[in-house]
């Protein structure tokens, strides 16, 4: 049976025990020195953890003794390589002569250096901005010279402001003179004029910029991690950026200013851009990324056939530079029709729509290197390249602070479970083995065989960095030399430090892709012109047309005089034959019918009901009129004293026919010729 008030003096000692405990714990932390801020990540979803540390080998200096200082001290530095997204990791073990305290706090510490990215940043010279032209085109063709259709009105000159739509279309006039005849009269010189209005293709428009030579920029990330309470808990952090063109460059590391870092290059970069124009799709006031390289046109160059000849003007309206005089040589137009308005045209330029508009791919999937290109800022006066791969930096590293510390360098072990992938030349020539590691970390070993067996010799070697802390699937650029040609390889890969029995081989395939060649070929697009006030004829064409000397022209050898002579006599002949059927058979026809009508019964009173109406019209008589009048009237009493004498005889004859035929007793009188015809008004005898 338990005794109660040893049970109470035991729960007391052992309160008392606790708060001893933590009074001590309170003392101790109360006595360490200052510390940088703690950046705490484990209210976040996602646990903080270092990075995957790299292999690296350490080359130890020999001790350089300072001559300014009072008290000589030895300075030693660490020297090692360091590659682009490699991560170097140490930590400072203190002598033993230090508290417990001190020793507890700064050897626990993980110190990581990670060099985080390799840049060049290239001043910018030139800078404009223009858009791919989206192109129409509209032409009247006229068959003669008028004021539709003329060289003052369609020459070097861009077109007036009632035939632009809006304020983003340019328009220019364009003139061709001498065109096919087709569609016209025989000796026509037709002429077509056209109307070509510019606006920018679905709005978008391009910054092209004229970049020069980079200056180096290396990005380093350091960090501090401690272990507490079973995580990892960032202690300090920094951001190092520093310039490698030049000599060594110091920065210091930790907030405690013990680590300090001296850096170097030991050259340039292994790529960088070429100095020229490129550009990139504007993005007013903001970075602008995709950028790419093509033949543009510097800011003083007027080329239609590389891009950049359509440009913002200075009231922010996109034009043609000097597009009034440089389209009358690059637009071709000629006419199919002259009378139907039929038309062919095109551009002798590239890069406008509808027609040649082949934009080349971004710069980073053009060129492994390149992880990302872009313009700085809205302005445009730097374009910033970050490298997707770099040659090692050269780093050396000191312990300062007055104390002697050992550094103690540490790596993550490397795995690889298998890998996939093949060997591709693109369309550059670019010549790589695309990888895909399955469940890998850290440093990866390749070997590249000359045959698709293991016992083939060795034909290339690689190394490649997953710098993941956890394994991951991960696909990989590896670029490989000219040796590798064409055919299936065999390719072995392992995990750094694993035997050589561990490697993994497959046979990988071979592509290789065409070479690109884009050639630009500009096409005649047909059209059909609208013009009602076009070809009209009036009567200045036709007196045009009569003038023998149109006839000839346009004569410029002897088979067209040949040709012109054939059809002059043609028209001669033709001419004579209508004459003499006009002369010997219509008019004779017209008057044979003209003397049958006056025959007929009652055409004599009608002839007559004519002269009385053409006497009843009130006349204008002249001396001339009445003279023709006496003489008209004498001809008339002439014939009418003729007739009645005619008449007399005849009667006469008749009667003495009749006498003889009484003498025969009564009979039947017999006319001995034919009797007369009697009922003339003129001679007033009425049978």
């Amino acid at each position: 049976m338990n005794d109660p008030p040893l049970q109470r003096f035991r729960l007391n000692f052992q309160q008392l025990s606790i708060a001893s405990i933590l009074f001590l714990l309170l003392r101790i932390t109360s006595a360490l020195p200052p510390t940088p801020q703690r950046e705490i990540f484990h209210r976040s979803y996602y646990a903080v953890q270092p990075p995957y540390c790299t292999r690296t080998p350490i080359v130890t200096s020999s001790p350089s003794l300072s001559a300014s200082s009072a008290i000589s001290r030895e300075v030693q530095y660490m020297h090692f390589d360091i590659g682009l997204h490699s991560t170097v990791c140490f930590r400072l073990d203190d002598d033993y002569e230090h508290s417990f305290v001190n020793k507890s706090v700064h050897s626990s510490w993980l110190h990581t250096l990670r060099l985080d990215k390799l840049e060049h940043h290239h001043p910018v010279t030139q800078q404009y901005v223009f858009a791919i032209p989206e192109v129409s085109e509209t032409c009247i063709c006229e068959c003669s010279p008028s004021s539709t259709c003329n060289a003052q009105n369609y020459r070097f000159i861009e077109c007036p402001p009632q035939d632009v739509n809006d304020q983003s279309t340019s328009c220019y006039r364009t003139y061709f003179p001498d065109q096919s005849p087709n569609g016209c009269s025989s000796g026509s010189n037709p002429s077509l004029c056209c109307e070509l209005k510019f606006r920018p293709y679905k709005n978008q428009s391009y910054t092209a910029v004229m970049i020069e030579q980079p200056s180096t920029y290396a990005t380093f990330l350091y960090t501090a991690y401690d272990y507490v309470s079973g995580r990892w808990v960032e202690m300090d952090k920094s951001v190092i950026r520093t310039q490698l063109d030049g000599g060594s460059q110091d920065k210091i590391l930790d907030a405690l200013s013990r680590l300090e870092l001296s850096v170097s290059a030991g050259g340039r970069a292994s790529h960088q851009l070429e100095r020229g124009m490129y550009f990139a799709p504007t993005n007013r006031g903001g970075e602008m990324e995709g950028i790419r390289r093509m033949p543009i046109n510097e800011i003083s160059e007027r080329n239609y056939q590389r891009l950049g000849w359509y440009r913002e003007g200075k009231h922010g309206r996109f034009v043609a530079e000097n597009g009034a005089v440089h389209l009358d040589d690059v637009h071709k137009a000629k006419s199919l029709n002259c009378k139907d308005q039929t038309f062919m045209s095109q551009l002798e330029a590239n890069y406008y729509m509808p027609g040649n508009f082949n934009l080349s791919r971004p710069l980073e999937r053009l060129h492994p290197w390149i992880e990302r290109a872009r313009f700085y800022d809205g302005r445009a006066r730097s374009v910033i390249v970050t490298h997707a791969e770099g040659t090692n930096l050269k780093i050396a590293l000191r312990v300062t602070g007055g104390k002697d510390h050992h550094v103690l360098f540490f790596h993550n072990a490397s795995s690889v479970d298998d890998f996939s992938g093949s060997i591709i030349v693109d369309a550059r020539s670019n010549r790589y083995f695309n990888v895909t590691l399955h469940e890998a970390s850290g440093k990866i070993n390749g070997i590249v065989k000359s045959g698709i067996e293991e016992r083939s010799i060795d034909l290339h070697s690689f190394t490649t960095y997953v710098n993941d802390l956890q394994a991951v699937n991960k696909t990989l650029i590896i670029p490989l030399p000219a040796v590798v040609e064409e055919g299936d390889r065999m390719i072995c890969v392992r995990a750094d430090e694993t035997p050589e029995e561990r490697r993994i081989c497959h046979v990988v395939a071979y592509h290789e892709k065409p070479l690109e060649v884009d050639m630009d070929s500009n096409t005649w697009r047909e059209g059909t012109g609208h013009c009602p006030e076009c070809n009209r004829i009036n009567l200045d064409n036709v007196i045009d047309y009569l003038n023998p000397m149109r006839w000839v022209k346009g004569v410029s050898d002897i088979g067209e005089l040949i040709v012109v002579l054939g059809n002059v006599v043609i028209y001669a002949i033709a001419l004579f034959l209508l004459y003499h059927l006009i002369t010997k058979v219509v008019i004779p026809v017209c008057k044979c019918c003209n003397w049958c009508l006056k025959a007929l019964p009652g055409q004599e009173k009608s002839d007559q009901v004519k002269e009385k109406g053409k006497q009843g019209r009130p006349q204008a008589i002249t001396h001339v009129h009445i003279q023709r009048l006496h003489l008209g009237e004498q001809q008339q009493q002439q014939q009418q004293q003729q007739q009645q004498q005619q008449q007399q005889q005849q009667f006469a004859q008749s009667e003495c026919a009749c006498s003889d035929c009484s003498s025969d007793g009564g009979n039947t009188p017999r006319f001995t010729s034919p009797p007369p015809r009697y009922g003339t008004r003129e001679a007033g005898v009425h049978v």
